[in-house]
């Protein structure tokens, strides 16, 4: 299965802003604070993270091949 590197950083950014949300969501009180919230969303920022610096590398390579 081959992803675009637009799409894998698209997909990076959409799981850390969603990370982000809950986190928020959670300090303004209308998500319950927890553990198991904080260490999942701790979880899926590192996962958006990884994905988003794949398709950033991934980017970078195509575009590198491309030049030559």
């Amino acid at each position: 299965m081959t992803r675009s590197p637009l799409k894998l950083i698209l997909t990076g950014l959409v799981l850390m802003l969603a990370s982000w949300a809950a986190v928020f969501l959670s300090q303004i009180r209308i998500l319950p604070m927890s553990l198991a919230l904080g260490m999942v969303a701790h979880m899926v920022f590192v996962a958006g993270l990884f994905v988003g610096l794949m398709g950033l590398g991934s980017y970078l390579g195509k575009r590198h091949k491309d030049q030559e």
